[in-house]
């Protein structure tokens, strides 16, 4: 019997066809670990857990990877408001997040990447979407996406750009939501 999965984009449930026969690999979107995590995180974490051990139970090899956001402005903040180093905050929300996944049985990932580790990468892919005219450089040194020049932004959320409205952090210099 097939995995049968609904494929976001198209909307359609379609049968899992893995890129390499036997072997799925899944990316699950960790948590920016400025403070402790919430029911809303649990119930992701509860999610891709009973996914991987139905791939597993199915007899498949799964590489389960769940990253860590361990730097940005909300880490930043926090860490300055508690007299902290960013690193500091990270590694103690990182333990806290790590007992409560403990806590309600969840299976630990193949790999846990931090956002820090990566920090090279992410400058040189900016670099590179800078020069490309796909991204832009802001005064205080952010980089920002520019998202009208995708025409595929928004497909995968079924949101249309015109129809998304600015979140809580909004940066004057930016072109778009």
């Amino acid at each position: 019997m097939a995995i049968v999965l609904t494929n976001t984009l198209s909307g359609r449930k379609e049968a899992l066809r893995p890129r390499q026969a036997g072997h799925v690999r899944v990316y699950w979107c960790g948590v920016t670990v400025y403070s402790r995590t919430h029911v809303g995180h649990g119930r992701a974490f509860v999610s891709a857990d009973v996914l991987v051990r139905y791939l597993l139970a199915r007899g498949l090899r799964v590489t389960f990877v769940r990253n860590f956001t361990d730097i940005d402005d909300k880490m930043i903040r926090r860490a300055a408001d508690e007299g902290i180093t960013v690193a500091a905050l990270a590694e103690r929300e990182i333990a806290a997040f790590h007992a409560d996944v403990r806590r309600v049985g969840c299976l630990p990932p193949t790999h846990e990447p931090r956002a820090t580790e990566h920090i090279a990468l992410m400058l040189d892919l900016s670099r590179t979407l800078v020069a490309q005219g796909v991204a832009y450089p802001t005064p205080d040194g952010s980089v920002y996406f520019r998202v009208r020049r995708f025409a595929g932004y928004g497909k995968l959320s079924h949101r249309r750009l015109e129809d998304m409205e600015v979140g809580e952090e909004i940066d004057p210099a930016k072109e778009d939501p």
